[in-house]
């Protein structure tokens, strides 16, 4: 297509069907909250042990480990909450902060955004490898 400066995107990225579409490029660049090379927290390393226990053929990636941090962060609300009743549950969720979980120490803003590191991977002969790590400020 003679493109010949970097492509960087989004989280979307880390699946293989897009890894197939573009393992013959180079420079390509993507942001994702997980990566087994470089763990950013204890639970980080628990759930990886666990995860290549359960599943010893299957690499792991963000979307496993964001599915974790979302049932950890329900369970949590919901025992901040003492409660499992939605509004209640959902209130909770909203004055999460300094959590730890699997892609990192998660806060909830005041728009219920997460603020959390954010891992940066780059496509490398046809496989993504971390490249980098930022951490919110």
């Amino acid at each position: 297509m003679g493109i010949t400066c970097p492509i960087l995107g989004g989280d979307t990225w880390e699946a293989q069907e897009f890894l197939d579409q573009v393992k013959a490029y180079k420079d390509i660049y993507f942001s994702t909250h997980f990566t087994a090379e470089q763990p950013v927290t204890a639970l980080s390393t628990t759930f990886l042990n666990e995860y290549k226990k359960a599943y010893p053929d299957k690499e792991v990636n963000a979307f496993a480990a964001l599915g974790f941090d979302a049932y950890k962060l329900a369970l949590d609300a919901m025992t901040r909450a003492n409660s499992a009743e939605p509004q209640k549950i959902r209130d909770a969720l909203a004055t999460t902060s300094k959590f730890e979980g699997a892609t990192g120490i998660i806060t909830l803003d005041e728009n219920r955004d997460a603020t959390k590191t954010a891992i940066i991977k780059k496509v490398v002969d046809g496989k993504f490898v971390f490249e980098g790590k930022v951490d919110p400020m």
